[in-house]
């Protein structure tokens, strides 16, 4: 969730500097009613934080020089979670997906923001019914049955 925050007014909690732009650990709110609370070094996110989106999802992790890196949460606002490797700002890398009740749904890669190369998609097992679903990357299909620890290939 990028925002066009040039544009975007802002109220600062937290102490600034002498261009009154954040500095040290402050809460953002943008006119957009999302919210970053964390470490800002002169107006740019650096160190542990977290956005809360208008629409209640949030995204955790550490940010350098405004962009996250490394390894981020986020979190949908129905509470499944995405759990990545972020570089410059964009999930690229291994990633894990898991659904509201806490279970995989996704293990493999992503690149610029989309899924890539082999991964494996996890669905419950369902009594009545399995759609079948196109990709378009390379898919190795797991059914992961709930009652049981075992898999299908």
């Amino acid at each position: 969730m990028d925002s066009d925050e040039e544009a975007l007014e802002e109220t600062v909690e937290g102490p600034v500097d002498e261009d009154d732009l954040p500095h040290g650990f402050c809460t953002v709110t943008y006119s957009s009613s999302d919210r970053f609370e964390g470490h800002f070094t002169h107006g740019e996110k650096n160190g542990k934080g977290k956005f809360y989106f208008f629409d209640g999802s949030t995204l955790e992790g550490h940010y350098v020089e405004d962009a996250l890196q490394g390894q981020g949460v986020y979190t949908y606002e129905d509470g499944a979670i995405l759990c990545g490797t972020y570089v410059d700002g964009e999930l690229n890398g291994p990633a894990q997906e898991y659904d509201c009740e806490g279970r995989l749904s996704f293990r493999g890669q992503y690149r610029d923001n989309s899924r890539c190369g082999d991964c494996s998609i996890y669905y419950p097992v369902s009594p009545a019914f399995f759609p079948l679903l196109t990709f378009n990357f390379t898919l190795k299909l797991f059914l992961y049955l709930k009652t049981t620890s075992a898999f299908i290939w």
